[in-house]
């Protein structure tokens, strides 16, 4: 059995991605996750019925309070094998929008604050 799954809400900027990985090598399941650019998540995974099953329980209740909702499309055809964290051509390319405080551009100091650091200076 093959899910391709489109998580909304608050799915990125907290682990979702590595979580999701982590929960997968406790389970015989292979795809692969991904951010998307509006904020989303994409899974694609494989697994033999009762495994997705428990799989995507362990997921949902991991991140409840953060997935608002859950589109389920068609999950295509291509080769599965391990599973694996894609990454964005934003974050491929390094276009990604940075926190300045802990990224200072060439030549700037890294700012100090007690501020989380990732909430800092976005651009």
């Amino acid at each position: 059995m093959r899910r391709r799954l489109i998580y909304h809400g608050r799915v990125q900027g907290v682990g979702f991605r590595y979580t999701v990985r982590s929960i997968a090598r406790r389970h015989a399941v292979i795809g692969w996750v991904k951010n998307l650019p509006e904020g989303t998540v994409e899974l694609v995974v494989e697994a033999e019925a009762a495994e997705m099953a428990g799989f995507l329980d362990d997921i949902a209740g991991r991140f409840e309070g953060h997935i608002d909702s859950t589109d389920d499309l068609s999950p295509g055809d291509e080769p599965l094998s391990g599973f694996s964290i894609r990454h964005s051509r934003a974050e491929r390319t390094g276009s990604r929008r940075l926190c300045r405080s802990c990224h200072p551009r060439p030549g700037q100091k890294p700012q100090r604050s007690s501020f989380p650091r990732r909430m800092q200076n976005l651009e």
